[in-house]
């Protein structure tokens, strides 16, 4: 995953370059999720260690990273989906509630902190099936089967993190989180080809926009603007504010327009 945040920071610069401003905010938050995740799988803990004890600074950012992992991908759905923005919007408002009141409690020791982690996996589960259903829905609004990877993926996630659910109910005093990491990782990966496809795809476009848009405005034959160009330079500048001399220079082939804006 390392490697992995290194290569997206080179490519947003390279998105920056070209004024992929959509791509470029994407690859943020999906850099922003997968440093997250370096924290959560690099200072993972099992609960019972700590759970008559003080917490020790490996458990704590572990806690912290697995807490805060569901507002970025929140925020990354929330980009990278065409659909499903004011739920997302409104999911995020509820679960920084919910951090806010289950720390509260953990603070003065109304909650356990098994109990509190417990509520994290309830949400972490329901955002899951919510991403599950509106990567369907966005697959449908736009018929691109790169769509169908990003739900693969959350399937993936979804399965590992029903089975740490499992065995967290079944033995409440460990709490291994091995299936939600190893899905994490795999999906981090595959949404990473994915956007990048769809990136190299829009970098594409513009270049032949690019292209076409030089041979619009470039004549053939002398290798000087074409009257496409001057027509378009007109419109830009203000009649009241300049005015432009314009001669003619006529052969038996074509006629030359010669234009020199002058301000006043």
């Amino acid at each position: 995953i390392i490697i992995l945040i290194c290569i997206m920071i080179c490519y947003v610069f390279i998105l920056n370059y070209y004024k992929v401003t959509e791509y470029r905010t994407i690859f943020i938050y999906l850099i922003t999720t997968a440093a997250n995740s370096v924290c959560f799988i690099l200072f993972e803990c099992s609960i019972s260690q700590y759970s008559f004890s003080t917490p020790s600074i490996a458990f704590v950012l572990s806690f912290f990273s697995y807490m805060v992992m569901p507002i970025y991908v929140i925020l990354l759905l929330r980009e990278y989906l065409s659909v499903g923005k004011k739920f997302f919007t409104d999911f995020l408002t509820v679960y920084s509630t919910v951090i806010v009141v289950v720390l509260f409690l953990y603070a003065f020791n109304i909650v356990h902190i098994t109990q509190s982690n417990f509520i994290i996996h309830i949400f972490t589960v329901a955002l899951i099936a919510a991403s599950l259903y509106w990567c369907i829905k966005n697959y449908r609004t736009t018929n691109d089967r790169l769509d169908l990877w990003v739900f693969a993926g959350f399937a993936i996630i979804s399965i590992g993190t029903i089975h740490d659910l499992i065995a967290f109910i079944v033995n409440k005093d460990t709490d291994e989180v091995t299936g939600f990491s190893q899905g994490m990782v795999i999906f981090l990966i595959l949404l990473f080809c994915i956007i990048l496809r769809k990136s190299l795809r829009k970098l594409s476009e513009i270049q032949s926009m690019e292209h076409y848009k030089e041979l619009a405005y470039t004549d053939q034959v002398t290798g000087g603007n074409s009257a496409a160009y001057f027509d378009e330079q007109l419109q830009k500048r203000s009649v009241e504010n300049s005015f432009f001399i314009i001669s003619t220079v006529k052969d038996e082939s074509r006629e030359i327009f010669i234009g020199f804006p002058l301000t006043l």
